[in-house]
């Protein structure tokens, strides 16, 4: 399908898309999937060696440029690949994790009922309050409540200094999670914004808001 730039900025404003503005420029070509994530490096790996293979046909030789170009088509299927298996090592530790705690509560004889402890979803606004986060967070997220819960940050305009933070957070814990707004969102509210994909993300029914500039005292 073919689709101008523009409009591809448009409709990847406030996805996990909107991260690729910054690669549509000029003739651009986009492999994405909704059923399977791996479909995209397939598609990109045979588009390669199909290329390859019409060189060796019409007897094309190949220039550094066509080259390069063949190398960033095989790295791309790569990195999907390789990123889809993390995904799913991720989501497998999650699900193991997460039927632990089910497991050890269950164990714990607590005389209160399970339901009065429902699952929680945390989420935190965060506009570039990377140092505090790395205080926050693992303050959060060592809590002593009884019942699943997970902590999805929000990065408004998803600043570097964030992600770097989230992702050391995310070795130790693996109910933390971190979602964005794009730099170049026209929202009339970007906190609001932030806020609606925060809540979009979390998957338990009781939400609990606060921001990434806040402190715990005890």
């Amino acid at each position: 399908k073919v689709c101008k730039n523009t409009m591809m900025k448009r409709a990847f404003e406030g996805t996990d898309l909107a991260g690729l503005d910054e690669h549509l420029e000029g003739p651009s070509a986009l492999a994405i999937s909704k059923d399977d994530a791996t479909a995209p490096a397939r598609i990109l790996c045979k588009f390669a060696f199909d290329f390859i293979h019409c060189f060796q046909m019409f007897e094309i030789y190949l220039t550094p440029i066509i080259i390069t170009l063949l190398s960033v088509l095989v790295i791309s299927a790569l990195y999907l690949l390789f990123g889809f298996r993390h995904y799913v090592s991720s989501v497998s530790r999650q699900v193991a994790a997460d039927n632990e705690r089910s497991l050890n509560y269950a164990d714990s004889g607590s005389t209160t009922d399970a339901a009065g402890y429902p699952p929680v979803s945390v989420i935190v606004y965060s506009e570039d309050d990377a140092s505090n986060l790395e205080i926050l967070l693992p303050q959060i997220l060592e809590q002593d409540y009884p019942a699943p819960f997970e902590v999805i940050v929000v990065n408004d305009g998803a600043i570097s200094s964030t992600k770097d933070v989230i992702a050391r957070l995310e070795q130790r814990y693996y109910n933390l999670y971190m979602t964005f707004t794009p730099q170049e969102s026209r929202s009339l509210s970007r906190k609001k914004l932030a806020v609606t994909l925060g809540i979009k993300a979390a998957k338990y029914n009781v939400l609990v808001h606060t921001t990434g500039n806040c402190q715990i005292p005890s």
